[in-house]
């Protein structure tokens, strides 16, 4: 249940890290691409520039995350405005780090100011959702709540409600698209196959496009 206006008397139990996951380099770049997709680099010219800048760094940043115990979306966010070094050490002492995010983020750090703001720029436009507690809390893990797993969701007979009021609907859509949600739905669809076992009903989720 998804309800975080708290409209009747269920609370919400949605939590979904878009993160976990993000060890994998192209999961991570996946995730990013789909949410820097999800808005215009308004304002900035060569849009499309900005947004393959944009989609190199949060990558880097969410694999970061990844193998940073904890992390989340709220980490990447602090991470970004706050030129903080965590992200750096991770990626340089880690295990199953990729060398090339490293190497993203030391290019992104070492731009020229005005370069830098531009890329940095479309990046909050895209994590602009997590300054809104309501909707930032379906993306945050909650040790109370069990996480939203998609490929036990897709298998399973449960159902995922949304209840929201016109204006916060809007909102949890621009959300959905921007945490990478629907089409990491869809692309788990693609990969369990669109009908349960048994069913003749087509997966809502799936689509008639290529998988991305």
């Amino acid at each position: 249940m998804f309800n975080p206006e708290g409209v009747g008397e269920y609370g919400s139990t949605f939590r979904w890290n878009p993160v976990a996951g993000c060890t994998n380099m192209q999961t991570a770049i996946r995730r990013a691409g789909h949410m820097v997709e999800a808005v215009e680099a308004s304002g900035l010219t060569d849009a499309t520039f900005w947004s393959d800048q944009a989609v190199q760094v949060l990558s880097s940043f969410m694999h970061a995350a990844d193998l940073y115990e904890g992390g989340t979306l709220a980490t990447v966010y602090a991470w970004l405005v706050g030129d903080s070094p965590v992200p750096l050490e991770i990626l340089d002492t880690a295990l199953h780090a990729e060398p090339a995010a490293a190497a993203v983020i030391r290019r992104f750090r070492s731009l020229p100011p005005k370069t830098r703001q531009s890329v940095e720029l479309t990046c909050r436009n895209v994590l602009r959702f997590m300054t809104l507690p309501e909707i930032a809390q379906a993306v945050m893990p909650d040790p109370r709540i069990p996480e939203f797993v998609i490929s036990d969701f897709l298998q399973s007979r449960d159902t995922l409600y949304l209840s929201l009021r016109p204006r916060l609907g809007r909102r949890f859509r621009r959300c959905c698209a921007r945490c990478s949600l629907s089409s990491s739905m869809r692309r788990c669809c693609s990969g369990h196959g669109c009908r349960r076992a048994g069913s003749t009903r087509r997966c809502p989720w799936s689509s008639t496009r290529s998988p991305t």
